[in-house]
């Protein structure tokens, strides 16, 4: 069977590292990605150490950006030759107190939840259609949703519809 090549978004730690992982582990390509050049190096060091490194791209990228998601795309296609699955789970814990919040941590906030939505989707659907794959992946944040101090980000993943996300 031919192993599935993935992109994630946002995976340099937590949920997004843990996924890359456990597609790695189960035999897929993956790039990882997150804002910084350091933060993605030390992400695949740290997955190479593990798991066959010729099947572990980093590519440093910011949602926010549409020209540096199209870099991303055109990376893990020039080096897997193709994407298969896209998990775009990108985004900022937004852990102040809703009161206390500045408007510039609310627009961060926004930004990487809403425009990176469209930077993402917009032009990975079209390239998707065209090669017959429809695999847009946004973990839920439900059960974050619970927990105090995530609710800001739970707002703004949850203004465009999960349905969405699986194309």
């Amino acid at each position: 069977a031919l192993m599935k090549v993935v992109i994630i978004t946002g995976s340099t730690r937590g949920i997004g590292h843990g996924m890359a992982d456990a597609l790695l582990v189960r035999g897929c390509s993956v790039t990882i990605s997150g804002r910084t050049a350091a933060a993605v190096d030390e992400a695949v060091s740290a997955l190479a150490s593990r798991h066959d490194a010729g099947r572990i791209l980093g590519q440093a990228c910011d949602v926010r950006d549409f020209d540096q998601v199209q870099a991303l795309w055109d990376a893990t296609v020039e080096r897997f030759g193709r994407v298969d699955i896209w998990i775009n789970n990108a985004g900022i814990a937004a852990d102040d107190l809703f009161l206390m919040m500045k408007p510039s941590k609310w627009d961060s906030v926004i930004d990487v939840a809403l425009k990176g939505f469209y930077n993402v989707t917009k032009p990975v659907i079209k390239k998707m259609i065209s090669v017959r794959s429809y695999h847009v992946l946004r973990p839920p944040s439900g059960p974050f949703c619970r927990i105090p101090f995530c609710r800001r980000s739970c707002i703004s993943r949850k203004a465009v519809s999960e349905e969405l996300f699986v194309i």
